[in-house]
């Protein structure tokens, strides 16, 4: 994460394989790799330079979008106050 981070061009996404680790990030006893999921994990819900998704397939997929830090408020700010339209071409 930290190694390609700022390779990344804003918008861009970074994708993580094996976040839920088996479902071993919910024991109450992780052993040392589970631990490190589990700190990685957090680093990144904590990141405010990116947006997180987790998606729970298989062993789980954490999906990471770099954005600036002051697109993080303008794009709430901005769902609230002008939400999108979809429209679907007509045939």
């Amino acid at each position: 994460y930290d190694l390609i981070f700022d390779k990344v061009k804003i918008g861009g996404v970074i994708l993580a394989d094996n976040v839920l680790w088996s479902g071993k990030v919910t024991s109450p006893k992780p052993d040392k790799d589970t631990k490190a999921i589990l700190e990685f994990n957090s680093k990144v819900n904590n990141d405010s330079r990116v947006e997180n998704l987790l998606l729970p397939l298989r062993d789980g997929i954490m999906m990471m979008r770099k954005i600036s830090s002051w697109l993080k408020g303008l794009f709430v700010i901005t769902s609230i106050v002008t939400p999108f339209k979809v429209s679907w071409p007509s045939n």
